[in-house]
């Protein structure tokens, strides 16, 4: 497993592009708090997109949008701090961790959708 940290300035690139490149493979939401453990926020949900939101010269927010249209749901990381990616060695499986100033770490597990067949015997 590679692991990096991405630069505050290639953020808004770096996750417009995996948005693109991810869109529709499996999320994972889970929020990390020494205070609580852990909590699942979506599970083997649709990745829709994912991006940066900058506020003027506030620290700004990363939105992570995912589900169906019935069952669409936003995440919002105000004021992020750190973005850091784990990818498998094989380039396939991805994991997404947002730190924030303040409230809990997310962390954004991303895994290819199941490849439907063509033909059903």
């Amino acid at each position: 497993m590679q692991s990096f940290e991405v630069p505050r300035e290639q953020w808004d690139h770096f996750l417009t592009d995996l948005s693109q490149s991810h869109q529709g493979w499996q999320a994972t939401i889970e929020l990390q708090s020494p205070d609580f453990g852990a909590q699942h926020v979506a599970d083997k949900v649709p990745l829709q997109g994912i991006n940066f939101e900058v506020a003027g010269t506030q620290a700004g927010s990363i939105e992570i949008g995912v589900g169906e249209v019935d069952t669409f749901l936003t995440h919002l990381v105000e004021h992020p701090t750190h973005v850091r990616v784990a990818e498998a060695e094989s380039g396939v499986d991805v994991a997404v961790e947002i730190e924030s100033e303040s409230g809990p770490v997310t962390l954004l597990q991303l895994h290819p959708a199941p490849e439907i067949p063509d033909q059903l015997d």
